[in-house]
C-alpha cells in the first residue's frame, strides 16, 4: 500500500523532522540544538546528575543556556532538559552517587551524595544535534583537587 502526500503535507513533515532532530528556536529567537551523549568517571557511567551548557560570553557566544539530567551515564537535552545554541560553551557536570535526586535538601547533603566536585570544562558545540562522550578526569576528586580541571566562576 502506498500513501501519497501533497506538497504541504511533505513540508509539515519536514519541519517536524527538523524539530525532532534538534533544530529549533530558543525563547530569545536564536536557533537551539540538542546535545546528547554519555558521561563516565573512573571508567564507569555516572549514575545520576546534571550537565549544564553555558554559552561562553568571553568568546563572544551569547544566548540561552541548556541542560540535561544524567541517568545511568546518559544525557539528552531532548528527553530530559533544554537545548542550547551552538558555539563555545562552559560545561558544568554534577555527578551523584545515587539516582534519587529528589531527596537532596541542602548543599551539605549534595556534597555527601556527590561522586566528584562540579567538573567544569570548555566545549565547542556545533550548530546541529551534537553527540558528546565525556570522561570526567581523575584529577577531579572528592577532596576538592580541581587543579587539572578547567575552572570557571559561575556562581553555582
Amino acid at each position: 500500500m502506498c500513501i501519497k502526500y501533497g506538497k504541504s503535507t511533505s513540508f509539515i513533515l519536514g519541519c517536524l523532522l527538523m524539530v525532532i532532530l534538534g533544530c529549533g528556536e530558543a525563547d530569545d529567537g536564536s536557533r537551539s540544538y540538542h546535545v546528547l551523549g554519555t558521561v563516565k568517571y573512573k571508567g564507569k557511567p555516572v549514575p545520576a546528575g546534571r550537565i549544564d551548557f553555558f554559552p561562553d560570553s568571553f568568546k563572544g557566544n551569547q544566548g540561552p543556556s541548556g541542560y540535561a539530567t544524567i541517568a545511568n551515564g546518559h544525557f539528552s537535552t531532548l528527553e530530559h532538559g533544554k537545548a542550547t545554541i551552538g558555539g563555545p560553551h562552559r560545561m558544568v557536570i554534577t555527578g551523584l552517587i545515587k539516582p534519587d535526586q529528589a531527596s537532596i535538601e541542602s548543599d551539605s547533603e549534595l556534597l555527601d551524595l556527590s561522586l566528584f566536585p562540579k567538573y567544569e570544562s570548555e566545549v565547542d558545540l556545533k550548530e546541529t544535534k551534537t553527540i558528546k562522550e565525556i570522561t570526567v578526569p581523575l584529577a577531579v576528586t572528592k577532596s576538592g583537587n580541581k587543579a587539572k580541571a578547567n575552572r570557571f566562576s559561575l556562581g553555582l
